[in-house]
């Protein structure tokens, strides 16, 4: 693991992409793919997401998802 040869700020984002990762992934949630029927991509950014994703978080609202269809 090379945190000791990075510096503070690039531990910090490592450290806050992971964090926003796991908040994500926490969200998994067989019913929102019943809520919300889309296919490929889209689904699975809208399952990563959850319902209400935070607004920092890396993944794709399903209000997004719906305006961009």
């Amino acid at each position: 693991m090379p945190a000791l040869t990075q510096s503070a700020p690039g531990i910090a984002r490592e450290l806050t992409a992971r964090a926003v990762r796991t908040v994500c992934e926490s969200k998994l949630s067989p019913p929102v793919t019943a809520e919300f029927p889309l296919s490929g991509a889209a689904a699975a950014q809208t399952v990563m997401g959850g319902t209400r994703p935070p607004a920092d978080c890396c993944c794709v609202s399903p209000k997004s998802d719906a305006d961009q269809a």
